[in-house]
């Protein structure tokens, strides 16, 4: 389990959390929400019918979930390298 996962373990739990606590916990549910969403590979494949069989589709989430700590920080060098030289 991730971080994310954990607190939203635990905000699942009505517990008498104090109000600061509380509103954290309902952002870190819809971040937990959206982030399951952005990142439902299966769904994207199996309803664009890129793939027909289940391994043809565990094969093809391992191999994109497997690329994205790769582009993730080009994105972010490639974005922050644009930003400082508009503001240059």
């Amino acid at each position: 389990m991730n971080y994310v996962q954990i607190l939203t373990t635990t905000a699942a739990f009505n517990l008498d959390w104090p109000s600061y606590v509380k509103q954290y916990l309902e952002i870190i549910v819809s971040v937990g929400e959206a982030s399951e969403a952005f990142i439902s590979v299966d769904c994207l494949v199996i309803n664009e019918g890129w793939v027909n069989e289940i391994f043809e589709v565990f094969k093809l989430k391992i191999i994109v979930l497997s690329i994205i700590p790769i582009l993730m920080p080009l994105f972010f060098l490639a974005l922050f390298t644009g930003i400082r030289l508009c503001f240059k």
